[in-house]
């Protein structure tokens, strides 16, 4: 039911790699098709939507940006900002953007006042949702397992996508 995963590279774009994540599994479980394998445009959502690859984005402006806009396929403008650490215009995009853009009906922030795993695990129960994380210097090397903060500085905020939550581990599953 989960879109592959991507490569954000060079640039401060996690927040269109989680929403578009998010987005593309939850077409695949509205449809009842979990390899439908439908590739959004990260780019066109980051662009278009106000990001900045030295700065990043926030996901409440990610997520208006898909009820308003929407978002094209891949095709329409494929991801390069990665490669070159630097910003694509919104007007490269692809001429008939906006027939080709698939938008969200709404969304809701189900831990925006309350951090409380209940009511995020009630929201899984609709599928994987977005959220955001510190990220301290040893996550870097991160590889498997339950992470936990440990040691090193804070870097910054970071973007992912919520899949799921293992009781056993109390731990949230991610997709990064």
């Amino acid at each position: 039911w989960v879109s592959p995963m991507l490569n954000q590279a060079n640039c401060g774009s996690c927040v269109a790699f989680a929403a578009i994540g998010v987005m593309e599994s939850q077409i695949n479980i509205a449809t009842g098709h979990p390899d439908l394998n439908l590739r959004l445009s990260p780019q066109n959502l980051f662009s278009c939507g106000g990001g900045y690859c030295d700065y990043g984005w926030q996901p409440a402006t990610a997520a208006q940006q898909l009820m308003n806009e929407g978002v094209p396929d891949e095709t329409c403008m494929p991801y390069i900002s990665g490669a070159t650490g630097q910003d694509v215009a919104c007007n490269l995009s692809c001429k008939d953007t906006a027939q080709r853009s698939r938008k969200i009906r709404n969304y809701s922030l189900p831990t925006r006042t309350l951090m409380s795993v209940d009511s995020v695990k009630q929201a899984l129960q609709k599928g994987p949702v977005m959220t955001t994380l510190s990220v301290y210097a040893e996550f870097l090397t991160y590889a498997s397992g339950v992470y936990k903060h440990t040691s090193g500085e804070m870097l910054g905020g970071h973007a992912i996508s919520i899949i799921g939550y293992d009781d056993s581990l109390q731990a949230y599953i991610i997709r990064n």
